[in-house]
């Protein structure tokens, strides 16, 4: 079982269990994490601070300022309508995938097959 963790709006701290975060994303030194029920919790953090207190190898950071759950990942394609831009996908939710962290992103993850 995985240890929660505590968001802090605030003088509020706001519980999170770490597999229900599909994703993450930073704006300046404010983070705001999106939670499988819908709701959302922003805290002053910046990405990387956010990615090191949560537990290794879950998330994936996909851009400068995205990071996603490996476990709610649903795919990841390619953009046809921008030959060559991965997208990840996360239910509706798609973020692109910066080329700089295309292949440390795929290297996270379990894949069965060829992956270029």
């Amino acid at each position: 079982m995985l240890t929660p963790v505590f968001g802090l709006q605030g003088n509020l701290l706001k519980k999170m269990h770490p597999g229900e975060i599909l994703y993450f994303k930073t704006a300046g030194n404010y983070t705001t994490f999106f939670l499988l029920d819908g709701t959302t919790v922003i805290v002053r953090a910046t990405l990387s601070d956010a990615i090191k207190k949560l537990p290794r190898d879950m998330f994936i950071k996909v851009h400068r300022g995205y990071a996603v759950s490996v476990f709610h990942i649903d795919k990841i394609t390619n953009d046809d309508l921008h030959v060559g831009r991965k997208v990840v996908v996360i239910g509706r939710k798609e973020i692109q995938i910066a080329k700089q962290f295309y292949r440390a992103a795929i290297k996270q993850l379990i894949v069965i097959g060829r992956t270029e």
